[in-house]
């Protein structure tokens, strides 16, 4: 699927949702290094940057894993997650820049005065440091998070919310993401869906087939789904 819009003036939004880590913010270098950190602390050699840099979206846990090797079923795994998002926590935005094209889509949304959130499964206050850090904290309409509602993506929940926060209803919502629960979250909300092939999708994922409305392989190509 491309970019566009199947028909012209069809699937048209008036509010938008991003997923934070690997749709809004390249913050792969970041929390990578606090991975290969961790990896020193334990004592083991860190994979390639590109192994890890896959599973940024998918979580602490599908990081731990990729590292480690660790799985909550571990005993050492609560240890371990709390130390790798201490050491995240220490500076998450020391690289950690907006996608390109990314600036240039928030202008245009600031422009248009279409609203935007961000909705995202990283624990809230690491989340609102990011946000921060790029400055953009009074730009959005909310950060939704990890400790925000009692669910998260791919639970509607998150979802429900952002249509608060907006004061759009989840049909003229669009939700942007990198992952497959960003689209599971929006359908089962009742909200739309894109797809972010720019950001970091999972190994063995095809993006094509997570039921989004379109696959999207740069930032810019959001507008053109706005109303």
């Amino acid at each position: 699927m491309s970019g566009r819009p199947l028909y012209q003036g069809a699937f048209m939004f008036a509010g938008l949702m991003l997923d934070l880590d690997g749709t809004l913010a390249d913050t792969a270098l970041d929390l990578v290094g606090a991975a290969q950190r961790l990896c020193e602390h334990y004592g083991v050699t860190a994979p390639a940057y590109a192994t890890l840099r896959a599973h940024v979206s998918s979580g602490a846990s599908a990081m731990l894993k990729a590292a480690l090797g660790c799985t909550p079923e571990d005993g050492e795994f609560s240890r371990a997650k709390r130390r790798f998002l201490s050491l995240y926590a220490r500076d998450p935005v020391a690289r950690t820049r907006l996608f390109e094209g990314m600036e240039e889509v928030l202008a245009e949304l600031r422009a248009r005065r279409i609203p935007w959130c961000v909705v995202t499964n990283k624990p809230e206050p690491l989340a609102r440091l990011v946000v921060h850090g790029l400055a953009l904290t009074h730009h959005c309409a909310g950060i939704i998070a990890t400790g925000t509602t009692a669910q998260n993506k791919p639970h509607g929940q998150p979802v429900r919310l952002a249509a608060h926060l907006t004061g759009i209803a989840p049909p003229q919502l669009l939700m942007i993401g990198d992952d497959r629960r960003d689209i599971q979250a929006a359908h089962t909300a009742g909200a739309g869906a894109l797809a972010a092939a720019w950001g970091y999708i999972a190994p063995g994922e095809d993006c094509g087939n997570w039921g989004a409305l379109a696959v999207l392989h740069r930032p810019q190509q959001i507008m053109s789904w706005l109303k």
